[in-house]
């Protein structure tokens, strides 16, 4: 079952005012909706998975007023057997739930490339990163 794919199908940065103190910064990955979406390599067909990916960072200062959001939306493709698949979309359906390790793997692949463009974004539009980038320290 592995992932194939990702892309992107939306961003969205803004800024609403100059920051100023603490900031408060809210991360949210999330998972909107899971299709069965066969892909073709070649003249071949494989049985996949559309899992539709959506990143939301909000800025809010320290008096909990909105100082700018980040949107990313995308797919991430997943090869999954038929059984497996059924699976998946009929947990997904019941109740939004799904396996750990399929969770992992989407969830991985997605936060690879939205965090780097959401840190991207941030930089472009005079935010903080959302995440804690690596410091270097000399010894």
């Amino acid at each position: 079952m592995p992932v194939v794919g990702f892309s992107f199908s939306k961003f969205s940065a803004e800024r609403n005012r100059s920051v100023e103190g603490k900031l408060r910064i809210n991360y949210n990955l999330s998972i909107k909706n899971i299709e069965k979406k066969d892909l073709a390599m070649g003249a071949v067909k494989h049985a996949g998975l559309r899992f539709t990916m959506e990143l939301n960072v909000s800025y809010a200062d320290d008096k909990g007023d909105d100082v700018g959001t980040i949107l990313t939306q995308g797919e991430v493709f997943l090869l999954e057997e038929e059984g497996a698949q059924k699976e998946i979309l009929d947990n997904w359906k019941k109740g939004k739930k799904i396996d750990k390790d399929v969770m992992k793997q989407v969830f991985s692949a997605s936060q690879n490339r939205s965090s780097v463009q959401a840190i991207i974004m941030s930089r472009d539009i005079g935010l903080p990163p959302p995440i804690q980038l690596p410091n270097i320290q000399f010894q």
